[in-house]
């Protein structure tokens, strides 16, 4: 015969419930949390918004203009490395807008050499403070053996990464509407929440529609150019916050 459970233990049971959930995701130990489920797709509402990706100006770098040869002109072309004009899709996911993206190729690769993929996959919601081609390149010259792919830089990379990424949806707009709350304005305007690595990150809406975010090592500023996802938003910023 099963024993009838004490008030006690039956109060302690329901706070390891309540518990439970809030632990799921976050790191543990300096451990990159399980990996989330994959979005839903049924679950997005369709949507015909885009928007036009940055320029490629990592592919117009590329181009030099010919030198002449003994009369003749080197075979080179602008028409060859001109930019194809890239959109942003709002019902699409983190994932599918990001690796679509030439601009942006080198971050994403560096989020799916880190193990980042499924996150970008994920729910969500999440903010993805992105890296044009141009910064990443530079960054990846400055690290160590042959910068952020080389192997010995693994658990480099995958913080760096991880700490471009936020947890929750901050625009502009929804930023207003979590400042309206009690809780926002005894903190002084102050949003707190964390990245993907489990670092706390501050976040204050400025005027004009510029959000301020910080952490311990400094902080960025973005400004109203964000591309909404289905499980979230990026920014594309010339800046780390690391």
């Amino acid at each position: 015969m099963l024993k009838k459970r004490s008030s006690a233990s039956r109060a302690l049971l329901a706070r390891g419930f309540l518990v439970l959930p809030l632990l799921a995701g976050c790191t543990t130990n300096g451990q990159k949390p399980e990996p989330p489920n994959r979005q839903n797709l049924t679950l997005v509402r369709p949507s015909d918004v885009a928007r036009l990706l940055p320029e490629e100006t990592s592919l117009r770098r590329q181009y030099h203009p010919p030198l002449p040869r003994a009369g003749r002109v080197a075979p080179d072309s602008r028409v060859a490395y001109e930019a194809i004009p890239n959109m942003s899709y709002a019902d699409n996911s983190l994932d599918d807008n990001l690796a679509g993206s030439i601009e942006l190729a080198d971050y994403y690769t560096m989020a799916v050499k880190a193990g980042w993929q499924r996150w970008l996959q994920g729910g969500g919601p999440y903010t993805v403070l992105a890296m044009p081609n141009q910064q990443i390149e530079a960054l990846s010259r400055s690290w160590p053996g042959q910068g952020m792919l080389d192997p010995v830089n693994y658990q480099r990379l995958k913080f760096f990464i991880g700490q471009t990424i936020l947890v929750g949806k901050w625009t502009p707009h929804h930023l207003r509407k979590k400042l309206a709350t009690p809780e926002a304005r005894r903190a002084g305007g102050v949003i707190q929440t964390r990245t993907l690595t489990g670092e706390p990150v501050s976040l204050r809406l400025l005027p004009g529609d510029v959000i301020q975010i910080s952490n311990r090592e400094g902080s960025l500023r973005i400004g109203r150019r964000d591309y909404k996802q289905s499980n979230g938003v990026f920014y594309v910023t010339d800046r780390e916050l690391y």
